[in-house]
């Protein structure tokens, strides 16, 4: 395979992936006789996913996967391993290897990467805040993955300190109004 690799959010459309495969110095196996598939192979694991004709990954979860094409003689198909959760990518190569079935895996991969969608974070802190005092706001369901923003939308601030979920602000003038925000590749999202 040659396509470009993929980066999407998950259930995005762009998960529907349609490749062609190519055929070094025009090789392709006569069409009676051999098929074509794809194996969708999850690279944290090793384990083979799917072995289908069709690549749609939209209801897979957030994740590193490659994409490999199989040829494949036709009459061996019924001896091709089902994936059941524990078959790799490596077992695949060992069965071609050792002749269990007659397939060829391609050179080239396309890999994959699945972005999570995030939530709102739950962000906590006072309603209403006094001047010159320090208030601490919190995201309760921090998450070190993510890229988070604090912004103050209105009120004016003295100082903002902290990290890693937990933030002192210093309030000049108020009323005020301070958001979390997510920045992900999938969009951000905001708790004020």
């Amino acid at each position: 395979l040659t396509d470009p690799d993929v980066l999407a959010c998950e259930g995005s459309s762009e998960l529907i992936v349609d490749f062609e495969p190519s055929f070094p110095n025009n090789n392709e196996a006569p069409a009676a006789e051999y098929d074509y598939t794809y194996v969708i192979i999850n690279t944290d694991t090793d384990v083979i996913e799917e072995i289908n004709t069709v690549t749609d990954l939209s209801s897979y979860p957030p994740g590193e996967y490659q994409i490999c094409g199989l040829s494949y003689l036709i009459a061996d198909e019924p001896l091709i391993p089902d994936p059941d959760g524990s078959y790799e990518i490596n077992d695949l190569e060992d069965d071609i290897d050792d002749e269990v079935f007659c397939a060829d895996l391609s050179d080239e991969c396309v890999s994959i990467t699945i972005e999570p969608m995030a939530l709102p974070p739950d962000f906590d802190g006072p309603d209403e805040v006094c001047i010159n005092e320090i208030y601490t706001y919190e995201i309760l369901d921090y998450d070190p993955d993510f890229n988070y923003v604090i912004n103050i939308v209105s009120g004016t601030i003295e100082s903002l300190d902290g990290s890693d979920g937990e933030y002192e602000i210093e309030w000049l003038t108020g009323p005020g109004e301070v958001c979390a925000v997510i920045e992900t590749a999938c969009g951000d999202v905001a708790t004020c």
